[in-house]
């Protein structure tokens, strides 16, 4: 991503805080230190996204000292503001609940495999608590805060950095400013409708019926869905939407760094055989990927220490990843493993939620679309079938989603190491018949079989990178 792309990104941030009333008006916004710390940028980054908020209206800069907000919601102005911002979010707003409505379920679904009974009833207690609390000791606006952080508890419990951080980004994009004005019919609507589904949502994490709470927990967020789109329509219908707000979500704050981005390009190049047993030259690298020598040269460090390249001065870099017979090697590496993890949680996030855009993309999919596709993928008898597939059910499915995909897409690119770390002769599973299986249940659309197959291969992959992790952690403790 360039530097003017996420300028950009931290002025939308930072205008959401304000919205959200994060920051009020007269209170000061962070540092400039802090924020290139929060958003790992440089400081004209961060300036650059300063002064399009003041420009705007939103804040004041200060020489020599943190910004302070000028935004103030019962002015006139603050709130045509408010107003304006909310709406050019509409599409956003519908394929984000579009998103939670389709995956929300199966995502429960998988928590609860994967979950104590005790964690559960613990979640449940709370939810309750905070259903009957929800008259004496909050405000409009606390009652909606505690429910956005029920729900990040339930996400916690994946002990997934990733996911956790989507659904952050996803509630601080979507949270709706709210005043406690009781006039204001369609948000009381909303709060009605939450409140209407804690206790609901207490009983589902302990039910045995998985049927039912899929169900249950798809029509509480159409629901929502519903009633929140409404009152972004209200307050949008003396404004113009004179521009689209993309969610905008970044997986690791780091891999937005010129050096990371174009390591991960090279990483998939090297997967997609674009480059064999060799890179080309910096220079013909720097112009490959439009970028600086020094940016280039930073990520061929990188890919040096992480034992996909070996540098030779005056020659040119050689892929050594094929080449390495000893696993030992890669687990003794700390960065090595980290990467490793963060493959595991992109594929195991793109798994679960592939099982809930199997059935309403495929069924809205057009039939020559679908058939190409596994046409292709039986002519290729590629072992990734599964990996391609993902990519195609997130481009048909809508354009918030396929942005998500895209991060996490970046993640994947770790698989590198797959060919050396997982041994197949350790794994009593037969890919090839599977995938040909997999395939036939795609073309007759029979979405119990996708699904089963799915949850075979995320099985496989998160035991067998837990194994690595024990492994690594062996290692260290013998070195």
């Amino acid at each position: 991503m360039s530097e003017n792309k996420l300028y950009l990104d931290i002025y939308e941030h930072l205008m959401t805080d304000i919205l959200n009333r994060k920051y009020l008006y007269g209170e000061k916004l962070p540092t400039l230190n802090h924020l290139c710390e929060k958003y790992n940028v440089g400081r004209n980054t961060v300036r650059s996204a300063l002064n399009l908020l003041e420009t705007r209206g939103f804040i004041q800069n200060q020489r020599g000292a943190p910004a302070i907000v000028r935004f103030d919601i019962n002015e006139m102005e603050s709130q045509f503001m408010y107003k304006k911002s909310i709406y050019e979010r509409k599409q956003a707003y519908e394929d984000l609940f579009q998103f939670l409505s389709w995956c929300m379920p199966d995502l429960i679904i998988e928590l609860k495999k994967k979950t104590n009974k005790e964690e559960l009833i613990h979640l449940a207690e709370k939810i309750n608590t905070v259903y009957i609390n929800k008259n004496k000791i909050y405000s409009q606006k606390e009652f909606v805060d505690k429910f956005y952080g029920i729900i990040l508890e339930v996400i916690a419990l994946f002990k997934n950095s990733l996911l956790d951080t989507l659904f952050r980004d996803i509630f601080h994009f979507i949270y709706l400013p709210i005043s406690d004005d009781k006039q204001n019919l369609k948000f009381n609507q909303i709060t009605q409708t939450i409140s209407d589904a804690l206790p609901k949502m207490a009983g589902f994490l302990l039910t045995k019926n998985d049927f039912v709470l899929k169900h249950s927990i798809s029509l509480l967020l159409s629901t929502l869905s519903y009633t929140t789109l409404n009152y972004v329509d209200k307050i949008g219908s003396a404004v113009d939407q004179t521009e689209f707000i993309a969610f905008n979500w970044k997986s690791t704050r780091h891999l937005d760094l010129r050096y990371m981005q174009t390591l991960i390009k090279i990483i998939l190049d090297i997967n997609n055989k674009k480059y064999l047993t060799s890179l080309p030259s910096l220079q013909q690298l720097s112009e490959n990927y439009q970028t600086s020598l020094r940016t280039v040269r930073k990520a061929c460090d990188l890919l040096d220490e992480y034992h996909i390249i070996q540098k030779s001065n005056g020659l040119k870099s050689r892929i050594i990843i094929d080449e390495i017979h000893d696993p030992r090697i890669l687990l003794s590496n700390k960065e090595v493993m980290s990467n490793i993890m963060l493959y595991k949680e992109a594929l195991q996030i793109l798994l679960i939620l592939a099982k809930g855009l199997n059935k309403p993309v495929l069924s809205t999919c057009a039939d020559d679309v679908l058939a190409s596709f596994i046409q292709y993928q039986k002519q290729a008898s590629n072992k990734m079938v599964l990996v391609h597939y993902i990519e195609f059910i997130f481009s048909n499915s809508n354009s918030t989603l396929y942005n998500i995909y895209l991060e996490l897409n970046k993640s994947l690119a770790w698989n590198i190491y797959s060919d050396t770390l997982f041994d197949p002769n350790r794994i009593p599973y037969d890919f090839i018949k599977r995938n040909h299986q997999f395939l036939e249940a795609l073309s007759l659309k029979k979405y119990n079989e996708i699904n089963r197959y799915i949850d075979e291969i995320l099985y496989i992959v998160e035991n067998y990178i837990d194994q690595l992790l024990q492994a690594y952690d062996t290692t260290l403790s013998d070195s």
